[in-house]
């Protein structure tokens, strides 16, 4: 027996059941999919945008300083991020420290003399002011010292300015050694100097100038020479401004010279 049946009889229902299935695949594959996105970017995109915020953050020094890295998940993205974070700490305090190096460095430079290694005349007015301000306000006593190298321009044109430069290196050497750890020395310009002695009385700063003016006169320097040495003392009193108390020690400074030089002369 043989029926006759249209063909889209046949294939219909066939169609529906095939999009039927193909749409629950693909419904399924979309939820799928969906929940493998946001487990794939909550397990590593999300954390490797972190990583580059913290690095970024570290790099501009906006780091909280506590040293731990940020929380990451226990998994190889947390394991990678810990290290770079950790490499990049370490790589910030080097760079800090050689910073740091490196200002303490200038800071030395801008407040020293080159030639002599003793403070610049633009420190000894910084500590200037302050034991001023030290005596105006508690009246803690101070002295200084004028040095002056006698004869020292027939040095240079004799010998020439390397030797010239030699003397005043040596003759910074004595300073250093005959001075207490509170004293400040300092290269006033040219073959002066200026001593700063805190703390101190004017007979006790006489004994500091006799101290370096018989040790200088004592030692051959560079060349074989003979040097000598002049001193202006002057102890703070009732002196209104530091340069009525540094036009003292430069009156008395001149004084040794008038007496023939080699001499210590207070006020």
């Amino acid at each position: 027996m043989v029926t006759a049946v249209e063909k889209h009889e046949v294939t219909k229902p066939v169609l529906i059941n095939l999009g039927m299935v193909s749409l629950f695949f693909v419904s399924v594959s979309l939820v799928l999919g969906w929940f493998m996105g946001k487990w794939f970017n909550r397990r590593l995109i999300d954390p490797l945008l972190s990583l580059k915020e913290d690095v970024d953050r570290i790099v501009k020094g906006e780091t909280s300083g506590s040293g731990t890295a940020p929380s990451y998940e226990n998994n190889e993205i947390g394991f990678i991020a810990k290290q770079i974070y950790s490499l990049t700490e370490r790589e910030l305090y080097r760079r800090n420290q050689q910073l740091k190096t490196l200002n303490e460095e200038l800071e030395r430079i801008s407040v020293t003399d080159k030639l002599t290694g003793l403070f610049n005349r633009h420190k000894m007015d910084d500590e200037l002011e302050k034991a001023f301000y030290l005596w105006k306000r508690y009246n803690r006593p101070f002295c200084l010292l004028m040095v002056d190298i006698d004869n020292f321009k027939g040095v240079n044109d004799t010998y020439g300015h390397q030797v010239g430069d030699a003397v005043l290196r040596e003759f910074a050497e004595i300073l250093i050694s005959s001075l207490r750890h509170s004293d400040v020395a300092s290269r006033w310009g040219g073959e002066e100097f200026l001593i700063l002695c805190p703390e101190t009385r004017k007979h006790e700063a006489l004994i500091l100038a006799e101290r370096i003016r018989s040790k200088v006169s004592e030692r051959n320097f560079v060349a074989n020479l003979k040097i000598t040495v002049s001193i202006g003392v002057c102890e703070v009193k009732d002196h209104n401004t530091i340069d009525a108390l540094l036009s003292e020690a430069d009156n008395n400074l001149y004084k040794a010279k008038q007496l023939g030089k080699n001499k210590v002369v207070d006020s």
